[in-house]
């Protein structure tokens, strides 16, 4: 009987561990490219706004904290993206290198805010 019980909690562990990880993915990359938002002058309405929801988050000691301060991080892709459709070889530059490893740096910090996230709340 306990037997049972373990193998049982055992494969819901296994399938909400998958279901979490579909869940982080299609919300890291939705929450990521909602980044094209930034171009205008609405960034100057929305960092604001990510920033002070991502310190309160942090003075809560909550996961979400990451998604929010990781959201204008993600910023530096598109940069990336419009400066290879736009410029010439700026794919070689440093500066494509920069934007790359600060988008993919708020990219992890959403991801990684979303697994912990999920983790806790499905306990």
């Amino acid at each position: 009987m306990a037997n049972s019980i373990e193998q049982s909690n055992a494969v819901h562990s296994w399938k909400s561990m998958i279901l979490r990880g579909i869940l982080t993915s299609v919300l890291s990359l939705t929450i990521a490219s909602g980044a094209i938002l930034m171009i205008g002058p609405q960034v100057v309405f929305i960092i604001p706004f990510a920033m002070i929801c991502g310190i309160a988050l942090v003075a809560k000691r909550s996961y979400w904290s990451m998604v929010f301060l990781g959201y204008p991080l993600t910023f530096g892709l598109v940069s990336a993206w419009i400066g290879y459709c736009e410029i010439e070889g700026y794919h070689q530059t440093k500066g494509f290198l920069i934007a790359v490893t600060i988008g993919s740096i708020g990219l992890l910090m959403i991801a990684s805010g979303l697994w912990k996230a999920f983790s806790i709340s499905s306990k």
